[in-house]
């Protein structure tokens, strides 16, 4: 099917299903390598960048290849670039000068736009535009020097030309649009969206299903103990109440005896919690969450919601252990 008909037959199946097509984007790229930068030097990344107690370093990207033909395909702009020159774009917002690859220098004349890129990998994307396939040839011979040509070429021919849509409309409308496409590499957003809702969903029910269990049992734990140290404890308070220890004096040694029966473990379980954050983080990678500051968020919450139950419990146990030894 050529291009012109492909476009004409999703753009039927879009007033069919009462979506508007607000842009089109057609971007042809290599596939994405593992890149890092050192200074202005960029170089290929290795098994070692990966591996840090937080997730990959903070200059791991992902970086995809571009000649400047297609980057006007896909802008609609006339940008000319000299065999030493390129445009670099980043999803971390970073701004250079100049790359240096292997022995070469080359000059940024500007910024790439990457209206493909989302912002939610584990490391961040990046887009070189070159020349044309000889430059690009040209670094990546510097980068893997020992990488045959015939492999090079290989690149070259597995180059994906891909077409973005921006849509507006209803999930619903969306997801039927992109089952009416015909051929298996269609993605939706509005697919992935519901599916990923579907699976997660059952994830955060299992949490906040074991997270109430556990608290409830808790609660009933520190509760009966109480009470039960309470009836213990009535005899020793009333002789001491004898010997002169006043009702406020009671009431300051209950509370710190509560305080540190309830607290205390609180505060370890937060400790424990904090040495094992880098654990975690690196296991919802697999999930597809990578943002660490709302992970760290998501744990200052959560310590805030049992600080909140550990004060009730606090008040009604107090409350009920001060009752028995008075």
């Amino acid at each position: 099917m050529t291009p012109a008909k492909e476009k004409a037959q999703v753009a039927a199946a879009a007033r069919k299903h009462h979506v508007t097509i607000k842009k089109r984007t057609v971007a042809t790229v290599s596939g994405a390598t593992p890149m890092k930068f050192t200074g202005k030097r960029l170089q290929l990344a290795t098994n070692k960048d990966y591996n840090g107690m937080f997730g990959p370093k903070a200059d791991m990207q992902t970086l995809s290849f571009m000649t400047a033909a297609h980057y006007n395909q896909m802008m609609g702009t006339h940008v000319k670039l000299g065999a030493s020159d390129v445009l670099y774009g980043s999803t971390k917002d970073q701004t250079r000068s100049r790359i240096i690859v292997g022995t070469s220098t080359m000059r940024v004349l500007g910024k790439a736009a990457m209206p493909f890129a989302t912002n939610i990998a584990a490391t961040g994307t990046a887009l070189l535009v070159l020349q044309n396939e000889s430059a690009i040839s040209a670094v990546i011979k510097q980068l893997a020097p020992k990488m045959k040509q015939a492999d090079i070429d290989a690149m070259f021919a597995q180059m994906q030309t891909t077409v973005y849509l921006t849509l507006s409309g209803s999930q619903a409308n969306q997801r039927a649009l992109a089952k009416d496409i015909p051929g298996d590499s269609v993605q939706s957003a509005a697919v992935n969206r519901k599916e990923i809702l579907q699976w997660m969903s059952a994830f955060l029910f299992m949490g906040i299903l074991i997270g109430i269990m556990f608290i409830l049992a808790t609660a009933l734990i520190l509760y009966y103990k109480q009470v039960a140290e309470g009836l213990a404890d009535a005899k020793r308070y009333k002789i001491l109440q004898q010997v002169g220890l006043s009702e406020r004096e009671v009431r300051r040694t209950i509370n710190s005896q509560l305080l540190t029966l309830f607290y205390i473990p609180l505060i370890v379980a937060g400790l424990h919690t904090l040495v094992a954050a880098p654990f975690i983080q690196r296991v919802l990678t697999l999930f597809g969450i990578y943002d660490w500051w709302q992970f760290l968020a998501t744990i200052g919450i959560t310590l805030g919601i049992f600080a909140v139950v550990y004060v009730l419990m606090y008040k009604t146990t107090a409350r009920v252990y001060y009752r028995i030894v008075k």
